[in-house]
């Protein structure tokens, strides 16, 4: 349950980060968002490889 919990809330981090950094009219806020959008990401990416690394690793312990 935990894992889902974390896949979602670092895709609204990433949407929050692009929403914020289309609509605003500053250049701080704007930055915010690049920001936002680039840790959202980077969460998402070492989710995904960790997940990957971790079912390889099943596969190879358990021979299937």
């Amino acid at each position: 349950y935990i894992m889902p919990l974390l896949y979602a809330l670092a895709f609204l981090f990433f949407v929050f980060g692009v929403a914020r950094l289309f609509f605003s009219d500053s250049d701080e806020k704007r930055n915010e968002g690049k920001s936002f959008a680039l840790w959202g990401i980077i969460g998402l990416v070492v989710m995904f490889a960790v997940w990957g690394i971790v079912k390889i690793f099943l596969k190879i312990l358990t021979g299937g």
